[in-house]
């Protein structure tokens, strides 16, 4: 469950940090709504990049269950 749990903040927070970015230019540039939604958009990629990439560091951390079929190995014919 924690696993899940890191993985959903990660995201949010990539995705919250976009908006605010993006709504603070906005209101500096005076370009409503224009730039919080490029950012908003980067901060969405951002947090799909940054999901994939814990997945896949929890994913090697882990260890094979016991038993289970790793795929064909050095000594397998073609």
């Amino acid at each position: 469950m924690s696993r899940g749990l890191r993985l959903g903040t990660e995201f949010i927070a990539a995705i919250l940090v976009g908006a605010v970015a993006g709504y603070l230019l906005d209101r500096w540039l005076n370009t409503s709504p224009w730039i919080m939604l490029v950012m908003l958009m980067i901060g969405f990629a951002a947090g799909v990049l940054n999901v994939v990439r814990a997945a896949g560091d929890l994913n090697r951390a882990s260890p094979p269950p016991p038993g289970s079929d790793l795929g064909p190995g050095i000594d397998d014919e073609d």
